[in-house]
C-alpha cells in the first residue's frame, strides 16, 4: 500500500526517514534538519551511492506518481520523495565524492566539483 498526499508547492522534496521538508542547505544539497544534523555530527562512512527507486512511493491527489531518490552510504541513507513530474535531483552531480570530503569545508568540495564539471 502506498501513501497518498499532496506535496505543498513551497517544498519540492520530503525526507522519508523523518517526514520533514528538505529545506536545509548542506554540502550535498538540500536535506531535512535531522539528516543535516546527522551528516555533520556523525559523517557517513563508505562510498556514496545514489539511485532512483523504480516504484512510486506515493501518488498525488491527481493520481500522478511521486518517485524517491536515494543517497546511500554504508551506515546512512537519505530517501527523498519528489513531486510528480520531477525527474532530476541536483544531488546526483556530486554523489561520487568520498564521504570524508563532506567535512573538509565548502572550498575543497567546490574546487573538486569545478575541476570535474568545469564550473569556473
Amino acid at each position: 500500500m502506498t501513501a497518498r498526499f499532496e506535496i505543498p508547492l513551497d517544498h519540492r522534496t520530503y525526507c522519508l526517514t523523518h517526514f520533514l521538508p528538505e529545506d536545509q542547505a548542506s554540502n550535498i544539497g538540500l536535506i531535512c534538519p535531522r539528516c543535516r544534523q546527522r551528516l555533520y555530527t556523525q559523517p557517513p562512512s563508505g562510498t556514496c551511492r545514489s539511485f532512483w527507486e523504480s516504484q512510486p512511493a506515493a501518488y498525488s491527489l491527481h493520481q500522478q506518481p511521486c518517485f524517491v531518490y536515494t543517497l546511500q552510504w554504508d551506515d546512512f541513507c537519505i530517501r527523498s520523495l519528489h513531486p510528480p513530474g520531477d525527474v532530476l535531483d541536483s544531488r546526483s552531480q556530486i554523489r561520487t565524492l568520498p564521504s570524508s570530503s563532506y567535512m573538509e569545508g565548502d572550498d575543497t568540495i567546490w574546487k573538486r566539483r569545478q575541476s570535474r564539471f568545469g564550473d569556473e
